[in-house]
């Protein structure tokens, strides 16, 4: 498998978290393999049921639902992360997890290993999970194509917002960092991964801040952690229809 770097934002056993009914973007990447239960997911008005023993790779972006309801709810092992270079799809990947396969072994062994690890969030925890992920992503790689993108202009710009959105980081300066006319650099950026680079900047530190928030912070001490001036304009951002 290429290079990737790779961080994972949510993982756990059980229910799956759903997506909006609004038609709010799933803002990660999602991987879910589904051990039982009844759930569906949703793109363009088109309802589809998830299959046991099947792994679904949801890009980034993905306009849809995702959801579970019922009596049976939808059991998984589920990871919401981001690659770079990213995952682009215009719909989820499905992988099928055949009995004996190492893909199946693989895969019960992280189903064991995050139900034993639980909601807990330690980095050492972290780097555990990361590389139980990394070995599934390669695993797949070898069972079908995973869809990086092969934009090496856009991945570098990805990068560096990653690892940059705290900073003042605007389009004009990415797009001169990229050696790129702004408009230009906006029309590929939106193409290749079906949003602006503002937008990708404001998601970015819209869930790093969620994520500080989590662990205690205060408004405005994590909008100083992830780029904004002060609280108010990041509970604002958060919570604008």
């Amino acid at each position: 498998m290429e290079e990737i770097k790779l961080g994972i934002y949510a993982f756990g056993v059980g229910r799956m978290p759903d997506t909006a009914s609004d038609g709010e973007k799933l803002r990660l990447q999602r991987l879910c393999l589904i051990c039982g239960g009844e759930g569906t997911y949703v793109r363009t008005n088109e309802e589809k049921r998830f299959e046991a023993d099947k792994i679904y790779l949801f890009p980034s972006g993905f306009n849809g639902r995702i959801n579970s309801s019922g009596d049976n709810l939808v059991s998984a092992v589920y990871f919401d992360f981001f690659t770079v270079p990213p995952i682009v799809s215009k719909e989820p990947v499905v992988y099928s997890v055949r009995e004996g396969s190492p893909l199946k072994i693989l895969s019960y062994d992280i189903k064991s290993l995050v139900a034993e690890i639980g909601p807990e969030r330690s980095g050492k925890v972290n780097e555990t999970v990361k590389k139980c992920l990394f070995h599934l992503l390669s695993e797949l790689s070898r069972e079908g194509k995973v869809p990086y993108l092969k934009d090496e202009v856009i991945n570098s710009a990805i990068d560096y917002i990653r690892s940059n959105y705290q900073n003042n980081l605007s389009v004009e300066k990415l797009a001169k960092k990229m050696n790129f006319e702004r408009h230009y650099f906006i029309r590929r950026f939106r193409d290749a991964v079906n949003e602006t680079p503002y937008a990708y900047i404001k998601s970015c530190r819209i869930m790093m801040a969620k994520e500080y928030l989590a662990r205690g912070s205060s408004y405005d001490e994590a909008a100083e952690k992830v780029g904004y001036k002060n609280g108010k304009t990041l509970w604002n951002l958060m919570h604008k229809k």
